[in-house]
Formats: structure tokens, sequence, C-alpha cells
């Protein structure tokens, strides 16, 4: 079956039906498709409607938040490549201590992660998941760095 708007020939499977009067029907576009149109249309009709769409949100926000900070939290977590259950288990393990600099007290906990595989390497507090970061998750950069910080370290104690 083609497609009528990426002009691909697909199984069926990769189209949604709908049931009229009993009888199934094919959609004319892929789900892949039509995924991207509803999102446009959705995007749409949103920038049409700030106001109401804000204030819809802000009350669905307001009676559910623990679904908002559980949501936010997922979403991101698939967003990266990351399996939202294991991100979960690994952030209960932990008990809001960094895995590099073992400090607890109001840190927010990042979930860090192989960004080529996705796989989780552990918890880190912001600002140690930002240092490795800002390195490149480079060990032999971060080596070079923590020399770096010894050498400069040792002089400045000659100095005193």
């Amino acid at each position: 079956m083609q497609c009528n708007k990426c002009l691909v020939d697909k199984p069926t499977e990769m189209f949604n039906t709908t049931k009229v009067e009993g009888k199934i029907y094919f959609r004319k576009q892929c789900k892949e498709c039509y995924g991207e149109y509803n999102r446009a249309r959705a995007k749409a009709y949103r920038a049409k409607n700030e106001e109401s769409t804000a204030l819809a949100r802000k009350e669905w926000k307001a009676k559910n938040p623990d679904k908002v900070k559980l949501y936010s939290k997922r979403s991101v977590w698939k967003l990266r490549g990351i399996d939202p259950d294991k991100a979960e288990a690994y952030l209960l393990a932990h008990h809001g201590k960094c895995d590099l600099c073992g400090l607890t007290e109001g840190r927010a906990l990042a979930v860090d992660h192989c960004h080529k595989t996705g796989i989780i390497r552990g918890m880190l507090c912001t600002n140690c998941n930002t240092a490795i970061g800002l390195l490149k998750d480079d060990p032999d950069l971060m080596i070079k760095a923590a020399n770096y910080v010894r050498a400069n370290q040792k002089a400045e104690l000659d100095e005193l």
C-alpha cells in the first residue's frame, strides 16, 4: 500500500485503520506521516488558542503534581534513550547521593549515561554530570584536567 504523502510503498500494518458502519478502512497516510500531520495540527491549534490551552494545562498540572513530576522525568529519559524503569530503580537505590562527589544536600541527581549506547552509568549531581559532559565524556581529557589541577595546586603550595 502506498502512502499518499511520502509516496512510499509500505505494508498495511504501517497504516492506521478506521471503522465506519462496521467496515474497516485504511488511512491514506502511513502512521509516520499521519503522526507528523497530527503533531503539526495540534501545534497550530495550541498557537491559535494559547490562553485556553495554557489554562487547561495549568489546571491539570495543579490537580496532578505527582504525575507532572513523573511524566517530565520519564519523558526526558526516553528522549535521551534511557530506560525510565531502570532510571527510577537507580534513583531509589542511590538515596540522593552522587556517585562521584558523594554529596547529597540540596543537589538534584541526574541519570548519567553513555550518549552512544544509552546505558546508565550511575547517578550524579548536576555539577558532576555537567563537568563530565563539558569534558566530552573523554576519560583521557578528564585525567589531563585532574593532572592540570594537581600540578597547579602543588605550584600554589610552593609559592606559600
